[in-house]
């Protein structure tokens, strides 16, 4: 199975990115920075994994590959 990574997947463009991926049968994980509710929604919708992410904060980031690769 392909994997895809999408930032910012819970609103707008990227959780419609999400959802193409889904459909499309990839395994699909997303990041999002405060939108619990959107992305707890989303990810039960379509089987996506949701990571609570900051993007900007490379500390984030490095936790959430880790979080990522022993899941």
């Amino acid at each position: 199975m392909k994997n895809v990574l999408i930032t910012g997947g819970s609103r707008g463009i990227g959780a419609e990115l999400v959802e193409a991926f889904a459909k499309q049968g990839y395994g699909v994980y997303f990041f999002y920075k405060s939108s619990d509710a959107k992305a707890r929604e989303l990810s039960e919708r379509t089987g996506a994994t949701g990571i609570k992410c900051d993007v900007s904060k490379e500390e984030d980031v490095k936790k959430s590959f880790e979080a990522l690769n022993n899941g």
